[in-house]
């Protein structure tokens, strides 16, 4: 392991980072196919970017009361984390109502959901951060309450979901957000204003339904997101 400053930098061949550790760099341990349930010391106070990118082999993440900083893409594509708990006196991140997640306490948002099965989500939370649910090959429904305004990019990339349900308040949907979702056939819609996508939102392999609220103008989805022969249906 290399540190600097009190910083790992580079290497995880253990699994229990030393107790002085504040800050875990960009990349520090990305790719760590064989790093295992990683223990946070408590002087930990940061998590930075893509530093657990891919770690495949980790399934129990706990958050230390001290960390202030988590990088949205930290954990990205760690795609078998089973589950995850952040300490009852952390007063930035919060794993509220049991969820096995991390919210961003002040902006009641998901920043990360663990490789399980949901149906819903707290309805305290009123955004999807970018990678929340990335690679989740658990997860077969799910209702978006009508309380989520944002959907941050690669949200669901290459989920498993077979059909979703977005709320009445969705503003914005991220760039890849649903892309590869292999099994995703129905998608239904409640905002009365088309939600803002980008051209890259959706690639979905297999044909299926977009149900969207009568009189509502979806014209713009229909003309500009390549989806492979989907049908759009009011209702």
């Amino acid at each position: 392991m290399e540190y600097t400053s009190r910083g790992l930098c580079f290497g995880c061949n253990n699994t229990v980072i030393p107790n002085d550790t504040k800050i875990i760099e960009d990349d520090a341990c990305n790719g760590y196919l064989s790093l295992k349930n990683i223990v946070f010391p408590e002087t930990l106070t940061t998590i930075g970017n893509s530093s657990f990118a891919s770690c495949d082999s980790i399934t129990e993440l706990y958050i230390p009361a001290n960390v202030t900083f988590i990088h949205e893409n930290a954990f990205r594509d760690a795609s078998n984390i089973k589950t995850i708990a952040v300490d009852t006196e952390n007063t930035t991140y919060d794993s509220r109502d049991n969820g096995n997640w991390i919210v961003n306490t002040s902006e009641n948002k998901l920043m990360l959901a663990a490789n399980i099965d949901y149906t819903t989500l707290s309805t305290s939370i009123i955004k999807i951060g970018a990678n929340a649910f990335y690679g989740n090959s658990i997860i077969t429904e799910l209702e978006i309450h009508d309380s989520v305004t944002e959907i941050g990019a690669n949200a669901f990339y290459g989920a498993q979901l077979s059909k979703i349900t977005i709320g009445s308040s969705m503003k914005s949907i991220g760039g890849w957000a649903f892309w590869n979702c292999t099994n995703l056939t129905e998608i239904t819609l409640k905002p009365i204003i088309a939600p803002t996508f980008d051209s890259s939102t959706f690639y979905l392999p297999k044909k299926g339904t977009i149900y969207y609220p009568s009189g509502s103008d979806y014209s713009e989805w229909e003309e500009n997101i390549d989806l492979n022969g989907w049908s759009f249906i009011p209702q």
